[in-house]
């Protein structure tokens, strides 16, 4: 690039140049000028997500941010001056404190001390990490206490509320903490992760003013716990008329059990949010009870007519029958498909539990579920993170190319389905070195160490000749089956990471999906065995249709309709 000429260019161009380039460009050319250094901070310290040091792959990622790896974090911290903290608008951290410790306490200090420097730029900051504000405090927590001053035993609530307002999303492990927080004219999200249930809490009579000013201008809500979704509804229980009236998202969790007020009901909702202002709706719901249809009650009443996004999620994989019945009639029920009508993004995961076996029987119709997703003529992104291991058994009712043997005819399985389908060189090679890998895992006890124990070069090169390669349904294909569903799985982790927690599929545009480069091979297969023609039947007369993710699969299409590469054929 001959950066010498991008300061003379008209300042559009520039900036579509700068657009594209990815985060090792842009901080190379930081050090070629002093008006390409701003220009680059600009897009380099926006938004930053700190990751894990040993996450590998290609992130796509819609919003161009900003990685860190949780291992440099110091040198953010030790480093951020008040003009690129000037250009920060979000910070998010997605590292997890398992094995190791992790401690953010020095970045929240360094923020609290810039905000001395810059004292009214406002951020929002997301902590995803579990573990560490399971045993430390959130960053609002910390602000509100460093912000608190002690004299002489006798605490004077001295609150700097322009520090804690400089947040724009606030998230609470208890109910009672939203009353002592000031108003933020800042506030956009709330999340309120509440584990478990104290007792009885002991609430106002009357709700404090910032309180309720508070709910009123949020735009999205986070209710991340049954116990979060079952105690926010009973403060609200006598309310009359709605309180949050800007409200554009909203996630509940709901696990209807043994424990009272834990059925989700649409009319005790409905007296909190007005539903016609949402555009963005997260359900993470199950039922344990026979001979219940709460599920389905609650879509019945539901009027969102603005709705853009919608998420449906089995809450913590539950596989009981009974609260699978539940999601299968839900999702043959037309009343639910016209509820969500006007939706362009649905999200649906109701059973990644399982395993592919010899014994794995359809539960869900995938031709069912492709008829009344024809009904939505708005669609753009169609994302099932549990295609393979829900939805993949039902496949071959949507080909009509039975199998003639000594009995008469019978259906093909989805195994064969989804494997042998196609004969081109490039298939017929990846079957082979599938049948070689599948081999020496079961030989090595299907420990899947296959970047440290590799077959040798010479082995898997005997396999790639003019033989036709076929796979057969034997254990220990399905287990290495088994195994690239896995992995396939995990390019989601920044997207579905603590689901059943405090993480939301929401806001999943502005959380990167991790490619693993090493996967496309057997993705390419599966596209050209079978999915290719399920992908046609579902993208048909849907011009708008832009991105369909399958199990970690992820097809996007052209501006003229095509697939884009890897995948195209």
């Amino acid at each position: 690039m001959i950066t010498w000429l991008l300061p003379e260019l008209p300042e559009e161009v520039l900036q579509i140049i700068l657009d594209n380039l990815d985060q090792r460009h842009l901080a190379n050319l930081a050090q070629v000028s002093r008006f390409l250094r701003k220009k680059a901070c600009e897009r380099l310290y926006k938004k930053i997500i700190v990751i894990n040091d040993d996450i590998e792959g290609n992130f796509l990622d819609q919003c161009r941010s900003s990685y860190l790896r949780v291992s440099r974090l110091n040198l953010l911290v030790d480093r951020l001056s008040p003009e690129n903290f000037a250009r920060m608008t979000k910070i998010i951290i997605h590292s997890q404190s398992n094995l190791i410790s992790y401690d953010y306490f020095p970045l929240y200090e360094r923020l609290l001390r810039l905000w001395d420097l810059v004292p009214h730029h406002s951020i929002t900051f997301m902590n995803f990490d579990i573990n560490n504000i399971r045993n430390s405090r959130t960053i609002n927590q910390y602000v509100s206490n460093r912000s608190t001053l002690f004299i002489e035993d006798e605490l004077m609530n001295l609150h700097n509320n322009s520090k804690v307002s400089n947040l724009r999303n606030w998230m609470v492990f208890d109910f009672r903490e939203l009353f002592e927080l000031p108003y933020n004219l800042n506030l956009q999200d709330l999340d309120i992760f509440i584990e478990q249930s104290m007792g009885p809490a002991a609430y106002p009579d009357h709700a404090p003013d910032a309180f309720l000013h508070n709910l009123s201008t949020l735009s999205g809500l986070y209710l991340d716990s049954p116990t979060s979704t079952s105690q926010f509804l009973q403060y609200f229980k006598g309310s009359t008329a709605p309180i949050m009236h800007n409200l554009e998202k909203l996630s509940l969790t709901s696990a209807h059990s043994y424990k009272d007020n834990s059925r989700l009901s649409f009319s005790d909702l409905s007296k909190v949010i007005d539903f016609r202002t949402l555009k963005k709706f997260e359900l993470k719901i199950n039922c344990i009870h026979n001979d219940c249809d709460c599920i389905n009650t609650f879509f019945s009443e539901l009027p969102c007519n603005n709705l853009q996004k919608f998420i449906l999620i089995n809450y913590k994989s539950n596989n009981l029958k009974q609260n699978l019945n539940q999601f299968d009639r839900l999702l043959n029920n037309p009343d639910f498909f016209r509820a969500v009508s006007t939706v362009e993004s649905l999200y649906l995961n109701v059973n990644d539990f399982i395993k592919l076996d010899a014994n794995h029987s359809p539960k869900f119709s995938i031709r069912k579920l492709m008829l009344r997703i024809s009904g939505l003529t708005r669609l753009r992104e169609l994302v099932i993170p549990d295609f393979f291991n829900n939805w993949l058994v039902s496949l071959p009712s949507i080909f009509e190319h039975p199998r003639t043997t000594e009995a008469g005819y019978e259906p093909e399985n989805c195994f064969d389905l989804l494997l042998n389908k196609c004969s081109c060189v490039e298939c017929n090679s990846t079957r082979a070195r599938f049948n070689k890998l599948a081999s020496f895992d079961s030989r090595n006890n299907y420990k899947h160490d296959f970047k440290r124990s590799l077959p040798s070069s010479s082995g898997l090169a005997d396999a790639y000749n003019n033989t036709e390669h076929l796979i057969e349904f034997t254990t220990s294909n399905v287990n290495f089956l088994n195994y690239l569903v896995a992995n396939l799985k995990r390019q989601f982790i920044y997207i579905n990471e603590n689901l059943f927690s405090i993480n939301s599929v929401i806001n999943s545009n502005e959380k990167p999906f991790i490619v693993n480069p090493e996967l496309i091979p057997y993705n390419k297969l599966f596209m050209h065995s079978c999915l290719n023609h399920f992908v046609g039947r579902i993208k048909y007369d849907k011009l708008d249709l832009k991105l369909i993710n399958l199990g970690g699969i992820v097809i996007e299409f052209t501006k003229q309709n095509c697939i884009k590469a890897p995948y195209n054929v």
